[in-house]
């Protein structure tokens, strides 16, 4: 618990308290200016209280700092969707080259990453600095499965034998967040604590990555808390970005994520289907295509959807209501012991349409993609 989080609960343990609780002071003289009492107040208490004042100077001394050239000022940077304030005890590297620092293994990890389409690094000395990063996300993470993400990626961890760092989902510019506390060896033998925050929003996810050493840890910290405070995002569709596939007569097409690959040949009454690998972020694979099946008659779109859901109730696990190019839609999810299937049916005329999701069993698996085949599957349109 922090030394503020302690001055805060002793206050409130003395503001509850009973007065009875309390000895009365004892009688004083009168002196010439009338009663007087000397109060004792606890030592822990005063540690505290002195604690939470030296805080207050030393953050007003980082602003201020003195009447010489060596004053602190805020900057701005601002560009790739993103903007944020920072104190110029950071400086900004060019070209967001982490050459010549002093970086740790876990914090290469995340700020180095093979995905990232773009960095920035801000420095405050060889093990101190801070790495703001952007990349494509091959899927949606949102409020309804940041949780899931999280258990995805902890999962990553231990199946790499490496310490797993704390998370927590939070939240950023009102964006959902996690962010991650693990600690670090420098090459040049520094340890290190690193902080990372992944602010999601849809297919674009951005990354802040904030390592320090004991020196200058608090300084550091404090810079990097202030940075997620100031940090403002520009608003986008979720979909922004996505490829697009178009079957080969050109009358359906459907959006995918970045790292969706297109499947080159597709099988009889399946117009488009594309495929998402395991990533490295933690992703489960997938794949998506549309199929098509001609009827003898229209029917309502539930009547067709009750229909599969009987012959196959056997897998049946959950059934919701969906949409569709823009029209309402069936959800239904199926398992077996192998595999589990999505299908967001929909009936238009005489021609039955199905974008079937392919995806590992389990309700993880499931809660994780789920905003990624809601989106995709909204996206079909049909000529």
């Amino acid at each position: 618990m922090s030394e503020g989080a302690t001055t805060s609960t002793a206050s409130q343990e003395l503001a509850d308290a009973p007065a009875r609780s309390l000895p009365a002071p004892p009688d004083l003289p009168a002196g010439p200016r009338g009663p007087r009492a000397t109060i004792r107040i606890p030592r822990r208490y005063l540690i505290g209280g002195v604690a939470a004042v030296l805080a207050l100077v030393s953050i007003v001394a980082l602003v201020q700092g003195s009447p010489g050239p060596e004053r602190a000022t805020i900057e701005t940077f601002s560009g790739r969707g993103v903007s944020l304030t920072y104190l110029s005890t950071l400086h900004r590297v060019p070209g967001g080259n982490l050459d010549g620092l002093d970086v740790a293994q876990m914090t290469l990890a995340v700020a180095d990453a093979g995905d990232a389409t773009w960095r920035e690094v801000f420095a405050m000395g060889g093990s101190d600095l801070v790495v703001l990063l952007g990349r494509d996300a091959s899927y949606l993470v949102d409020e309804t499965n940041v949780a899931a993400y999280q258990a995805s990626v902890l999962e990553r961890y231990r199946a790499a034998s490496i310490e797993a760092p704390r998370m927590k989902p939070t939240s950023v510019d009102r964006l959902p967040a996690l962010a991650a506390v693990s600690k670090g060896t420098t090459p040049s033998g520094a340890d290190v604590q690193i902080r990372a925050t992944e602010i999601f929003n849809g297919s674009a996810a951005y990354v802040l990555v904030c390592q320090a050493a004991s020196g200058r840890r608090a300084e550091l910290m404090a810079a990097c808390e202030s940075i997620l405070r100031s940090v403002r995002i520009e608003p986008r569709r979720p979909t922004a970005g996505w490829g697009t596939l178009a079957s080969a007569t050109h009358d359906v097409r459907l959006s995918v994520p970045p790292g969706w690959d297109a499947a080159d040949t597709v099988q009889a009454g399946t117009k488009v289907a594309a495929s998402l690998a395991a990533a490295a972020e933690g992703t489960t694979a997938a794949r998506v295509e549309v199929a098509t099946v001609r009827l003898r008659h229209p029917v309502p779109t539930t009547l067709y959807a009750d229909v599969i859901a009987d012959r196959m109730k056997r897998y049946l696990v959950g059934r919701h209501e969906a949409t569709v190019d823009g029209r309402p839609a069936q959800m239904l999810r199926f398992e077996d012991e192998d595999a589990g299937g999505i299908f967001y049916v929909l009936v238009d005329g005489r021609t039955a349409y199905a974008v079937r999701f392919d995806i590992p069993i389990g309700n993880r698996s499931f809660v994780l993609l789920r905003p990624t085949m809601d989106a995709i599957a909204a996206s079909l349109q049909l000529r």
